[in-house]
């Protein structure tokens, strides 16, 4: 579970640079619905955390047992996605592009 909390976090915040950066340009693509879920998630997930190490409410456990479903899921397609990126690529036999290449959710 640790993993796939470190994933969602990770993948939400390369999400939310990626369309800070995107809003900053000439040519701005269009937000994925996709990217938007996974930012969502990523800022519960963060909120959740923050809210209950702050707060130290006591429930908790409680709020993981709503949050951990999310995290499971947008983990699976994040990681999915991944996969399917890199068999794609060695297949075709080029090299991986750069940076932005690194934010992964958001051209699914």
């Amino acid at each position: 579970m640790v993993a796939a909390t470190l994933v969602v976090a990770v993948n939400g915040i390369a999400l939310t640079v990626g369309v800070v950066r995107r809003r900053r340009s000439a040519s701005v693509p269009a937000v994925t619905g996709a990217a938007l879920a996974s930012i969502f998630v990523a800022f519960v997930l963060g909120w959740t955390y923050l809210v209950g190490v702050a707060g130290e409410l006591g429930e908790q456990a409680r709020f993981r047992t709503m949050t951990d479903p999310l995290v499971v899921v947008v983990a699976i397609v994040v990681v999915g996605d991944l996969v399917r990126r890199w068999r794609a690529r060695s297949r075709s036999g080029r090299e991986p592009a750069g940076d932005d290449q690194l934010v992964v959710a958001s051209e699914a």
